[in-house]
C-alpha cells in the first residue's frame, strides 16, 4: 500500500532515486544487482516500489543507494529539505 501522506524528506528521496539512477542511465534491475552485492535482498519490483512510495526504505539502504548512485546521502535526501524540517 503506497504512502497516502508521505513527508517532505520521503517524497524528495524517491524523485531523487529515480532522476539520479535515470541520468546515470541505470535500470531498475541495474540498481537491485548493485543492491544485492551489498547484502540487501532487492529484487528490480523492490526498487520499483521504492519510488512509487509502495515501499519505506531502511537507512543502511538508503546509505547503499547513495553509493550506487554515486552521491552523498545529503544528495539523495535533498539537504534543502532536510534543513526544512
Amino acid at each position: 500500500m503506497a504512502d497516502t501522506n508521505p513527508s517532505p524528506v520521503d517524497k524528495v528521496f524517491r524523485e531523487n532515486l529515480q532522476r539520479l539512477r535515470d541520468e546515470r542511465n541505470l535500470t531498475q534491475q541495474d540498481v537491485a544487482v548493485q543492491m544485492r552485492t551489498r547484502g540487501h535482498g532487492w529484487h528490480q519490483p523492490t526498487v520499483y516500489k521504492v519510488e512509487t512510495g509502495l515501499r519505506r526504505v531502511f537507512l543502511a539502504e538508503a546509505l547503499a543507494l547513495a553509493e550506487i548512485l554515486r552521491v552523498d546521502l545529503d544528495t539523495l535526501l535533498g539537504a534543502r529539505v532536510v534543513e526544512a524540517v
